[in-house]
């Protein structure tokens, strides 16, 4: 409820409706996106070419472990798995778009990193785009997460936390409960 007052005198309280951005945004999770024996495969990959993992750095390019600590495939030829990757992924756009009611729209680029994520590591609260005039030449308008990892899972945690964009009430300067949904790491 708001209240407001002018000229002297108070009127009414009011609600407010609530904003898209006191919600979390459309997701959609989908299982089994490659086949079983091809996970496996690139999990073998990933781990033949542990060495060339380093730490993760943030959009700017900077070390920043207070914000994000994992590791990030680097100097190695990926050229093979993306290309079997996006054979499994693009498929899945346009479906995406109309489950997610996006605006439709033509893919433009892509980006593809594989990151390995141990006891501890962790990736905080951020934004999954680029903000400000670099927007119209890199808008992200879609992210996908693939979860591969060793079966029988020997680990806890890991989950995607997705949040809100809207960190208020949109009729209160107060801070509101956190909303957020967690997607399990589920291969």
């Amino acid at each position: 409820m708001l209240q407001y007052s002018g000229l002297g005198e108070t009127k009414a309280a009011m609600t407010l409706p609530p904003s898209v951005l006191d919600r979390v945004g459309p997701y959609v999770v989908r299982d089994n996106v490659l086949p079983p024996a091809e996970a496996r495969a690139l999990l073998a990959w990933a781990i033949d070419h542990e060495a060339n993992f380093v730490s993760s750095r943030v959009r700017d390019g900077a070390l920043r472990a207070d914000v994000r600590h994992s590791r990030q495939l680097r100097d190695v030829d990926f050229t093979d798995w993306r290309r079997c990757l996006k054979g499994h992924f693009k498929p899945l756009i346009a479906s995406l778009i109309g489950e997610l009611a996006v605006t439709p729209f033509e893919i433009d680029g892509t980006e593809m990193d594989l990151a390995s994520h141990n006891d501890g590591d962790f990736y905080r609260q951020h934004i999954d785009m680029r903000t400000g005039p670099v927007d119209l030449e890199r808008r992200r308008v879609l992210s996908l997460v693939y979860y591969f990892n060793a079966e029988p899972v020997a680990f806890t945690g890991g989950a995607l936390r997705l949040h809100a964009a809207a960190r208020r009430h949109a009729a209160s300067t107060e801070l509101s409960p956190a909303r957020f949904v967690d997607i399990a790491p589920v291969q």
